[in-house]
């Protein structure tokens, strides 16, 4: 087993952490708190089914798509719960409506009846980077020049950093907190409201860190952190520049193999990995 001293915990906002935390059925309760803080419900264990998080392929040449939490409550409701990263990467949002529009579509069969049979979607970005300007929370739905088309897909964008400081819902804000944590002691302290249920989730936010596999990938990310920090700031002795960072963005953006950039801008294959 490895120690985590009390300064390197693992962050909720990292997402294996999130995904392990929240999509095991011994958490559900976990869950359900989660949910119910969210979207205002007053549901219970057994009003949910935590889902397979795997999408379907139409063809075999399609790459597998794994969301971090998809969740059917009370047969009439599907929830897709997306925790977003440190980067606002260009086509997150698309990657995400997509993710959505699959979920929905996935509930129908040849000749069934679309309205009789669906089920209202609803996916929630918890987005670790400031996405919104104005407002705590954003609400989206499918709409044409302001008429709205449906209202079985919403779409839902919180800025977490800025919810948990400013946010007219106090329990929403105080979750988002939680999320923010950045230390035992702080997580401790921002689930005191959370009770019994607190004392489980921060019991199991120190068995997480403790398994090898989530440490092992937030191991990996620290150092890809670092070494993006250090390309973007000319750390490295071969003064990378800003031109050349904008290329290989470029390049990945275009779906060029990395062995191919490797060669042409003379980065490792791992510093073209932490840029992405």
């Amino acid at each position: 087993m490895i120690n985590i001293k009390e300064h390197e915990m693992i962050e909720l906002t990292f997402d294996p952490l999130f995904k392990s935390l929240f999509g095991k059925e011994k958490n559900k309760d976990l869950l359900v708190f989660l949910i119910n803080t969210l979207l205002k419900l007053n549901i219970t264990e057994n009003d949910i089914i935590i889902n397979n998080t795997e999408l379907y392929k139409e063809n075999i040449n399609e790459t597998g798509k794994t969301v971090d939490l998809i969740v059917t409550i009370k047969t009439s409701i599907i929830l897709n719960i997306e925790l977003n990263g440190n980067t606002n990467y260009p086509g997150l949002i698309n990657r995400n409506v997509a993710y959505i529009s699959k979920i929905y579509s996935e509930q129908f069969e040849i000749k069934q009846d679309y309205y009789k049979t669906s089920k209202k979607c609803i996916q929630i970005n918890l987005n670790n980077f400031g996405i919104t300007k104005e407002k705590d929370m954003l609400i989206y739905n499918l709409n044409d020049n302001g008429i709205k088309l449906t209202s079985n897909i919403e779409i839902y964008y919180i800025d977490i950093e800025k919810v948990s400081k400013e946010c007219y819902d106090k329990d929403i804000k105080r979750f988002m907190k939680v999320m923010m944590s950045k230390n035992y002691k702080e997580i401790e302290e921002n689930t005191q409201y959370m009770g019994k249920l607190g004392e489980k989730l921060v019991k199991e936010v120190k068995e997480l860190a403790n398994e090898k596999f989530i440490y092992g990938l937030y191991d990996k990310k620290k150092d890809e952190e670092m070494i993006r920090n250090s390309i973007r700031y000319g750390a490295y002795d071969e003064g990378i520049k800003d031109k050349t960072l904008s290329v290989v963005l470029n390049m990945i953006k275009e779906r060029i193999p990395i062995n191919i950039i490797s060669k042409v801008t003379g980065l490792t294959k791992k510093e073209i990995e932490a840029i992405k």
